[in-house]
């Protein structure tokens, strides 16, 4: 069996760790545990530069006894890399827009990193007229982030981009594995919170549209992991999907969303793993 384990929203700078001795003690684990992959669904740092440099690191660490991979949520593409640059193969280890076939198994890897159109907020939309985009561009994590098309293009680049690997993957009977960032169905969202303004945050988490493609390619699509949302779900199948959102999410100030006061501890109990056949 292979041993395939799943990571989100590390948040290495945010959280205020030593960088050094995290790559360290992850790789002693990754090790020990014997993981053949290990998957990271975006947000280490708050750019890319630093974020590609851990995971070189890291894999530098493990060998070859673990293949490392990532992909980049909205905190890596604010800066240091561009957006044409995000879509190019930037390292052997960095998976947008990649399709990785997994030897011995009837597996693919697909990685993407997603977007956003708003359409998870459509019920606040139905009671008020807002500017989303206006709204991104003052207040929102996002507004600094650089792009040449608006959000509904850059979703439909990546989805299209998707729609392709799948069509590969069930042209050649295997089972597709999805890496992505941001929330890719609605049974996640949380809606009618206790803060208005969370009905206008779930523009910015994902789209209706991600999720319709997925389920029209449920026959392949097995596995489906995800972060952004920093809410710790417990794996839920959907449509015979498995969904995996397992984020460390942030511990500073009042924003405390660990368990224990040990970076470690948290990754630890965090990492989802999944097993495969092998042929």
């Amino acid at each position: 069996m292979l041993t395939i384990a799943f990571s989100s929203d590390n948040h290495l700078d945010v959280n205020r760790v030593a960088v050094d001795d995290v790559a360290q003690a992850q790789a002693k684990y990754l090790r020990d545990h014997q993981v053949d992959y290990y998957i990271n669904t975006g947000d280490t740092f708050n750019d890319f530069h630093k974020t590609l440099h851990f995971f070189e690191k890291l894999q530098s660490l493990v060998g070859l006894q673990t293949q490392v991979y990532f992909i980049a949520g909205n905190h890596d593409m604010r800066h240091g890399v561009t957006y044409d640059e995000l879509n190019q193969s930037l390292s052997p280890l960095y998976i947008n827009h990649r399709l990785i076939t997994i030897p011995h198994t009837n597996y693919a890897i697909i990685g993407n990193n997603g977007w956003y159109d708003y359409s998870f907020a459509d019920q606040f939309l139905m009671k008020k007229s807002v500017s989303f985009k206006r709204w991104k561009k003052a207040l929102w994590f996002d507004g600094m982030i650089k792009q040449p098309l608006s959000d509904a293009q850059r979703l439909a680049v990546d989805l299209n981009d998707l729609r392709n690997k799948l069509t590969y993957v069930r042209q050649h009977q295997m089972q597709a594995i999805i890496a992505t960032h941001f929330v890719p169905h609605q049974n996640f969202m949380i809606y009618g919170y206790d803060r208005p303004q969370w009905d206008m945050i779930n523009a910015y988490l994902g789209s209706r549209k991600t999720e319709a493609l997925l389920n029209e390619y449920h026959d392949v699509v097995k596995v489906v992991a995800f972060g952004h949302l920093h809410l710790r779900d417990y794996q839920q199948m959907i449509a015979d999907i498995l969904y995996i959102h397992r984020p460390v999410g942030y511990q500073r100030g009042r924003l405390n969303e660990w368990q224990s006061h040990d970076f470690m501890t948290e990754w630890r109990n965090t990492l989802t793993k999944i097993y495969l056949p092998q042929n």
